[in-house]
């Protein structure tokens, strides 16, 4: 029952993990495809939290950057 449960944790963690990244790659698309409105928050504590969270700073700064451009910010 233990190793099951184990399995079922790793297996859960393994899912939630890819979910993240794929989250991140779509996210990183659209940005490069010029879409800013997407914005990114994660609780994540690890590496892929800390992507996830830079990647929303990245679409946050742009953001500025270009209504600065605008002359609009």
């Amino acid at each position: 029952a233990v190793a099951a449960a184990a399995v079922l944790l790793a297996w859960k963690t393994q899912q939630q993990l890819v979910l993240d990244l794929k989250r991140a790659a779509s996210v990183a698309d659209a940005i490069a495809g010029g879409d800013l409105s997407l914005h990114l928050r994660s609780r994540r504590e690890d590496e892929v939290g800390e992507l996830l969270r830079a990647l929303g700073r990245m679409v946050e700064r742009t953001e500025a950057l270009y209504a600065e451009v605008l002359g609009r910010g």
